[in-house]
């Protein structure tokens, strides 16, 4: 493929509105922030396989973003999850 120069990088593609992404969605951060409020926050995110903690007061922890979440075994309950949402 032949290299494009800075113009040819910022036109928009031969296609029709709709088939193609803009690249905003890259590096806008306005949209980053809607994507973390309307997708990820509202939505299960896996953090460990059950095997992943085979002995009692085992834990695993996660970091996404603005959201830090804890899951320990304990002796009530096989698996529960602590998670700090910063808001």
């Amino acid at each position: 493929m032949p290299a494009k120069n800075h113009k040819q990088w910022l036109a928009d593609p031969p296609l029709q509105p709709g088939e193609w992404v803009d690249s905003r969605v890259y590096s806008d951060p306005r949209i980053f922030e809607d994507e973390l409020k309307n997708i990820f926050r509202r939505t299960w995110i896996p953090v460990c396989h059950e095997s992943e903690l085979p002995n009692l007061y085992d834990f695993r922890t996660t970091a996404s973003r603005s959201s830090y979440a804890a899951v320990p075994t304990t002796k009530c309950a096989r698996f529960s999850t602590c998670a700090r949402i910063a808001a």
